[in-house]
């Protein structure tokens, strides 16, 4: 195990670091862990970069998992329906990002391989990684 010794911290990243597991595929209850502006970096469009962290009860700890909502008009039925699963109805002033971290939710999780060489899904490439989305929201029973 690593630990501190004055100023030194002894720790063997060959042996003790762990990448973590993604949650399963499948629902899960979620902590909104971040809610921070971001631009799309196909356009330069605004969105909302999401991260949520699986709270099952289980004692399992996964990995975070995340989403991006687009603030275009076309997708802000996504943005609300994510708002809305968090408990938060905004009125025609909008919301506050801060209003978010915290708040309790459903989550669906999707397993997916992502090759970062080719910026592809699922393109069958070797060095491809699984990765995990959030492909839907819902509030909580």
């Amino acid at each position: 195990m690593a630990e501190i010794q004055g100023d030194k911290v002894n720790v063997n990243f060959d042996t003790e670091v762990s990448t973590g597991d993604w949650p399963p595929a499948g629902p899960h209850t979620a902590r909104v862990t971040k809610c921070d502006a971001q631009t799309a970096k196909t356009d330069g469009s605004p969105m909302l970069y999401w991260e949520f962290e699986v709270e099952d009860g289980d004692g399992n700890k996964y990995r975070r998992v995340w989403t991006n909502t687009s603030l275009k008009p076309n997708a802000l039925w996504k943005l609300r329906d994510l708002v809305q699963a968090c408990g938060v109805f905004p009125g025609p002033d909008g919301f506050q990002r801060s209003a978010m971290l915290g708040r309790m939710l459903k989550i669906w999780v999707e397993h997916e391989t992502f090759c970062e060489k080719h910026r592809a899904n699922n393109d069958g490439c070797a060095e491809a990684k699984l990765m995990a989305k959030v492909s839907d929201y819902a509030p909580l029973a």
